[in-house]
């Protein structure tokens, strides 16, 4: 099987060389790298060439996708699945590293053990030198994971509507069958892609694994979310905010009423509230009162629990 490994830039090349050493150093040979570059500034090809040329013993086939302007994530992404030739596809940014030199292989192996679209693998979290973080600060944890492993899709949709509960994307790989299924990331939204494809993928059925296997070393704190000046984090916030109103609104008769007052409150909150009056603010809070204060004890309790995770670890 061929794994086309489907590498995103925009301005945040400078790893990309540590990322094409952890896959010339994968144990699995039958390797597909597509660099799709959204349109950076400073974009030297030639020194990519080159560096592959010089590094790339296995000879693994490559392509280099440079857009002369950004258009976002993802309709890059897009134009690199449109040429992908292997038969599992794995997303990854310039930031982020295989695991192991075996992570490939192990892949692969688990795909041929039964037929599915999609797995779904976890992710070891680290700062932005690549020193792991402490485990009981990962964002999506090891019960989280066996949690989603064990319900079906129309559960995994309903949490992921009211709490937002997805496993971390950089887990992810896909078959070039699920795309050619289900269709290509929707160009519908820039920045967002894996949270709409989630959504419908659980909705349509799609048959999703999951493998307890640390794939990928995630850097924190070095991302488009989080590194960019606030005119790309206003098109995030506007592609998160047309989730909700396209991938969740239309299916809300699936939901019971406490549900349906949740996501709308959280969709208020997120998108709406700033631009009310301050008595229209009173207002709102006061008619939802009870999920207003789950949503701030929630929030005061995850706050100490990390402080006090933090303060342990490092004393």
């Amino acid at each position: 099987m061929r794994v086309s490994i489907i590498i995103s830039s925009y301005n945040n090349l400078k790893y990309i060389f540590e990322l094409l050493d952890s896959i010339f150093s994968q144990t699995y040979s039958n390797i597909e790298i597509i660099i799709a570059d959204d349109g950076s500034e400073e974009f030297d090809q030639k020194e990519i060439y080159n560096y592959i040329n010089n590094n790339n013993s296995k000879n693994f086939n490559f392509k280099i996708l440079h857009s002369e302007i950004n258009q976002g994530t993802v309709k890059n992404i897009n134009s690199a699945l449109s040429v992908a030739t292997g038969e599992i596809i794995k997303f990854i940014a310039t930031d982020d590293l295989f695991f192991s030199t075996h992570t490939i292989e192990n892949i692969v192996s688990h795909f041929k053990k039964e037929p599915f679209a999609f797995l779904v693998t976890r992710i070891q979290e680290c700062d932005i030198n690549m020193c792991p973080m402490p485990s009981k600060l990962a964002e999506f944890t090891f019960k989280e994971f066996n949690f989603l492993k064990e319900i079906n899709n129309n559960e995994r949709f309903r949490l992921h509507c009211i709490y937002g509960t997805k496993p971390p994307a950089p887990g992810f790989f896909f078959t070039k069958k699920c795309f050619e299924q289900y269709g290509f990331f929707d160009e519908a939204y820039r920045l967002a892609e894996d949270s709409p494809m989630w959504c419908r993928l659980l909705r349509e059925g799609c048959p999703i694994a999951f493998y307890d296997c640390v794939t990928v070393k995630y850097r924190i704190g070095s991302g488009i979310s989080t590194t960019v000046t606030s005119a790309p984090n206003e098109v995030l916030k506007r592609d998160q905010k047309l989730k909700v109103e396209k991938e969740i609104f239309p299916y809300m008769s699936i939901f019971k009423k406490s549900d349906k007052r949740k996501i709308l409150y959280t969709y208020t909150i997120n998108f709406l509230f700033e631009n009310y009056s301050t008595t229209k603010k009173y207002k709102y809070i006061a008619l939802n009162f009870d999920i207003f204060l789950k949503h701030i004890f929630k929030r005061l309790f995850c706050r100490v629990k990390r402080k006090f995770i933090i303060f342990f670890t490092i004393n």
